[in-house]
This record gives structure tokens, C-alpha cells and sequence, in this order.
């Protein structure tokens, strides 16, 4: 099943929470890919500021 970015409400989530989703073991397949996209979308290449790389 492949679900767009406005089937759950993440767009006001943070790039920290998103990660967190991403992240998380027990959180569905489909939750995950919905975050990532949006972190993608955001732009999260890089996180904090140390220039950490958030997408390793």
C-alpha cells in the first residue's frame, strides 16, 4: 500500500519526531515511508549544529 504524505498528519510534525517514527522498531512499514518522505521533502539532510547527517 503506498500512501502520500497527507494520510497522516505529520506535516506538522518536527524533523526530530519524524525521526523518531522513522526509527522506531514496532511502528508500521507504512508509517516509516510516509515519515521519510517527508523528511526528504523537508529537506532534512542535515540535523543539529554539529551538521550531523540525519538520512545516514
Amino acid at each position: 500500500m503506498i500512501l502520500s504524505g497527507s494520510a497522516f498528519p505529520f506535516e506538522k510534525a518536527t524533523i526530530h519526531q519524524l525521526m523518531v517514527i522513522v526509527r522506531y522498531e514496532e511502528c508500521p512499514p507504512d508509517y516509516k515511508n510516509a515519515a521519510m518522505q517527508l523528511l526528504i521533502k523537508k529537506g532534512a539532510g542535515t540535523v543539529g549544529m554539529d551538521r550531523t547527517p540525519a538520512l545516514d
